[in-house]
């Protein structure tokens, strides 16, 4: 079960898709500011991690590995995203994700690699308008399907992610932002069968760069006391 909560959490950080002939896709291709980045990037690593707050220093959990994860995702000079690189737990290289857009600068989905380049699932985008995307992902090796509805507010930043795994088992994320954009809360509702798991987590943002993007945060629950996620964003910058 961890595996699949941890797959479907890193197919909404990466907002994966594929071709479709069927559907002429109406949302934007991703950029750095579908992320909420600020100037010219080349590329970005975010890393998040359990840890404890202690006299309101941080201290990583080192034994709760299935929280931990890392995202690095690369850019061209148009600051238009072209490719994310998943890593596990131990750091090591999960899955690559090619992103697609066509000649109208339309976002039509994705191919995703495992670490030995093969390929293991493709997506498309089913239905679309220019701030929500429909997209149905085919698992290559268990031949299954899942569908995911993105929602974005009116600056392409993602306010809704609803994930179908099946029948019986779904995931949703929900974010409140403030005027710049950045996420307050984050509401969680998992339902395996007849279990309803529904949490919230609280964002404090700790540093930023020169640029005025943020490069440290914690997320906590309000009923878990001193316990968070920390989430970490280096940021490599295009030169002009």
């Amino acid at each position: 079960m961890k595996k699949i909560i941890l797959f479907t959490f890193l197919l909404i950080l990466i907002i994966i898709g594929c071709s479709d002939k069927k559907h002429k896709s109406k949302f934007n291709q991703l950029s750095s500011s579908s992320f909420g980045l600020k100037g010219n990037i080349a590329s970005f690593s975010e890393k998040r991690f359990p840890a404890i707050l202690i006299n309101d220093s941080i201290h990583e959990l080192v034994k709760e590995p299935s929280g931990k994860i890392e995202i690095h995702k690369y850019f061209n000079k148009e600051n238009v995203l072209l490719e994310s690189e998943n890593y596990d737990s131990d750091g090591n290289l999960f899955s690559v994700i090619k992103f697609l857009n066509d000649n109208s600068h339309k976002f039509y989905g994705t191919k995703t690699y495992d670490k030995n380049k093969r390929q293991i699932s493709e997506s498309q985008v089913i239905n679309s308008t220019d701030s929500s995307v429909i997209i149905e992902t085919l698992n290559l090796n268990q031949n299954s399907t899942s569908t995911s509805k993105m929602t974005y507010d009116k600056n392409g930043l993602i306010i809704l992610n609803r994930t179908i795994i099946n029948d019986t088992s779904s995931f949703e994320w929900q974010y409140l932002r403030n005027n710049e954009g950045r996420i307050l809360l984050t509401r969680m509702i998992n339902k395996f069968g007849s279990q309803i798991d529904t949490s919230v987590l609280y964002a404090k943002y700790l540093e930023f760069d020169s640029s005025g993007n943020w490069s440290k945060r914690i997320d906590y629950n309000s009923e878990k006391g001193d316990e968070i996620y920390v989430y970490e964003r280096k940021i490599e910058y295009r030169n002009e």
